[in-house]
């Protein structure tokens, strides 16, 4: 398999093969001599701050590229393609829930949720029309506990915390991304709520089979995953900083 950008990323499994980065050539951050992850899996990985665990998710992303190594995403290898090519696999094949949420305050809920599908031809074949895309909108708003008739058109700043959680998640969700990444999208909520969101989340990714990786400190997360994964038991750099 060369590092070209191809369908075969609809089996959205993930291996890291001896992995380097660092922001210098003396300080390296991240060094993973092998991580894998099935496609489908629903995996927790856990770390300190300051570990590397962000750093690790903008190398998954392709926002980072590494100094050596290999990221293999769905048999592309995207640590192999230019930073264009990372840019455009991003868009067709990633789908993200940042801290943050980062929803556009100057759009409504549905425009927020359908934002990536005018960045990606290849998700967007999944919602061939307008009225196609606006209904896949208001069925991942539903399905993440919002009335869509009530919400769909209202400025997303009106919303609670909790609620622009949720339209951050079916923003990540729409046209049906082969991998979703989550970085600590629930550190606002309490437990409850966590528990909650987690849940649904967990219900859509297995009704496409979308892999996730969700980064998180919060220990007590573990068991709500398939797997969860220490930082430090597979970054070097992280183990011998103790962390």
């Amino acid at each position: 398999m060369t590092g070209q950008h191809d369908d075969s990323a609809g089996h959205a499994g993930v291996r890291l093969s001896n992995v380097r980065f660092g922001w210098t050539r003396h300080d390296r951050v991240i060094d993973i001599e092998h991580l894998q992850i099935r496609q489908g899996e629903q995996v927790l990985i856990q770390g300190a701050s300051g570990s590397g665990k962000t750093t690790l998710l903008s190398l998954l992303a392709g926002v980072l590229a590494p100094q050596s190594g290999e990221i293999e995403i769905g048999g592309t290898r995207v640590s192999q393609l230019s930073g264009s090519a990372r840019d455009r696999f991003r868009a067709d094949h990633i789908g993200f829930i940042f801290q943050q949420f980062n929803l556009l305050p100057y759009l409504t809920v549905r425009e927020n949720v359908l934002l990536p599908l005018a960045f990606s031809r290849y998700r967007a074949v999944t919602t061939a029309s307008r009225s196609a895309a606006h209904k896949q909108a208001d069925a991942l708003i539903e399905q993440l506990g919002l009335d869509a008739r009530t919400f769909a058109d209202r400025p997303v700043t009106t919303l609670s915390i909790g609620q622009q959680q949720r339209v951050a998640a079916a923003r990540a969700l729409i046209g049906t991304p082969k991998l979703l990444i989550a970085d600590e999208p629930t550190s606002a909520l309490d437990a409850d709520a966590r528990e909650a969101f987690l849940r649904l989340v967990f219900t859509e990714c297995s009704r496409a089979a979308i892999t996730l990786v969700f980064v998180s400190h919060d220990r007590s997360l573990a068991p709500l995953f398939d797997r969860a994964i220490r930082l430090a038991d597979v970054n070097r750099i992280a183990a011998s900083a103790g962390v």
